[in-house]
């Protein structure tokens, strides 16, 4: 399991830490990972994303792990080089994760 060591609060620049935490997304930075800052959560029990941690690669290449559901979630930029305006958000990706996780657990949203 993935630590934060850098809560989403810290990161900086600050553009580097909007950029990354735009919308509901809310990640801070562990030993190589981005790791859900479950500082942020609503409940005692925390959230769907509890526990979870992600990396984030270049142009929309990602993975998530999402421990409560034991669930892994990856995006990959097959096209990126042909067409490179294609690249894809940490917010876009967070929309993705969400519907994901709505789909497998509609009661959890």
């Amino acid at each position: 399991m993935a630590t934060l060591y850098t809560p989403a609060a810290e990161i900086g620049p600050t553009a580097i830490r909007q950029y990354l935490n735009a919308g509901a997304s809310r990640w801070g930075y562990g030993a190589l990972w981005w790791v859900w800052d479950a500082q942020r959560a609503s409940s005692a029990s925390g959230t769907a994303f509890t526990g979870a941690y992600t990396a984030m690669g270049t142009d929309g290449q990602y993975l998530t792990v999402i421990p409560m559901f034991d669930m892994v979630v990856s995006h990959k930029n097959a096209n990126i080089d042909q067409k490179p305006d294609r690249d894809v958000s940490p917010s876009q990706f967070q929309t993705i994760v969400q519907m994901v996780l709505a789909a497998h657990c509609p009661e959890c949203q």
